[in-house]
């Protein structure tokens, strides 16, 4: 039966880029198939029958299970597309595309496990095709090194709170086991000890950072947050670790939609210019209104520094 399969997928294959290709184009000579292409493909087979045996994907929703299954399906017929016709560049540039859409799956962490293998397979894959084909999909390689990350599995680990004003809400840790999440978190509607809604600022201060001897430093933010009115009721500060030093708010473009809990990753924010090489500090602070009590979630924190340039 898997015999078959694989046959008729391959035929698919063929005859889907044949009927899609361009005369002007050069035309493509079938080669036998590629050891890479073979690896991936075992890694494929494995993957699916975990999932048909439910060993995979048990919080997933029935669309999310669709949509796995279809880019799957889509990077096999392309890695045998490509198994056969090493030279196809559209066949590899829409297998990247395919990376990019599983990558981006919000999976539990145990899911996320089970697929690291067909992943790490798959960029190895799109990464031997682009070689032949003298093109770069992933552009500029990325040289920076993580040398801070917090998820909070651990409750706050090295962060502390602090609460600025007298009544307003707490950060505490908190965790959705389906989909093992693990955050700091903060709300402040009808919280108070009598239901009324709190109001004032808290902060959530991280670690100091001795940026000495560290250059391009980055920090990246993984947020939620919902029933927002105003974003200002949440900063993102940054201030040199001394005494009587003022925090400075960092501006991040990417942030989540506010409508659902899907965490967001920040893009990657310059450490600002007058405080590089010096010791630093980060905070979350969040200042609740009477008439605005948003619920904030910090999911992780990541410092990175930028390590040496390929030779080439």
């Amino acid at each position: 039966m898997n015999t078959l399969k694989k046959t008729l997928i391959l035929l698919l294959t063929l005859g889907l880029f044949a009927s899609c290709s361009n005369k002007s184009e050069k035309v493509l000579v079938a080669q036998p198939m590629d050891p890479q292409v073979q690896n991936l493909l075992a890694d494929l087979d494995t993957l699916e029958d975990n999932i048909s045996e439910g060993m995979v994907l048990r919080a997933a929703t029935s669309q999310e299970k669709k949509d796995i299954d279809y880019l799957l399906k889509r990077v096999r017929v392309l890695s045998m597309r490509l198994g056969q016709f090493p030279g196809d560049v559209r066949a590899t540039k829409a297998l990247y595309k395919a990376l990019q859409k599983l990558e981006a799956l919000d999976l539990t962490n145990r899911d996320q496990g089970m697929f690291t293998n067909t992943f790490s397979t798959l960029r190895m894959t799109i990464d031997h095709y682009s070689s032949i084909q003298g093109i770069n999909v992933f552009g500029p390689r990325d040289t920076s090194i993580a040398f801070f990350t917090e998820d909070f599995k651990k409750g706050a680990g090295e962060f502390t709170t602090l609460v600025e004003d007298e009544g307003a809400a707490e950060w505490k840790a908190g965790s959705f086991e389906p989909k093992n999440s693990y955050y700091m978190e903060i709300k402040s509607f009808k919280t108070g000890a009598d239901g009324s809604n709190q109001v004032g600022a808290s902060r959530l201060l991280s670690p100091v950072f001795d940026l000495k001897d560290k250059k391009g430093v980055t920090i990246e933010v993984g947020q939620a947050y919902k029933f927002i009115k105003d974003l200002g009721v949440f900063q993102v500060q940054i201030k040199e670790s001394i005494d009587g030093a003022e925090w400075s708010t960092l501006t991040i473009e990417t942030v989540p939609s506010g409508n659902d809990w899907n965490v967001t990753d920040s893009e990657r924010i310059k450490v600002p210019e007058e405080l590089e090489g010096k010791k630093i500090q980060l905070s979350f602070v969040y200042t609740s209104k009477a008439e605005d009590n948003p619920t904030w979630q910090i999911h992780s924190l990541t410092l990175r520094e930028q390590g040496e340039k390929d030779a080439k």
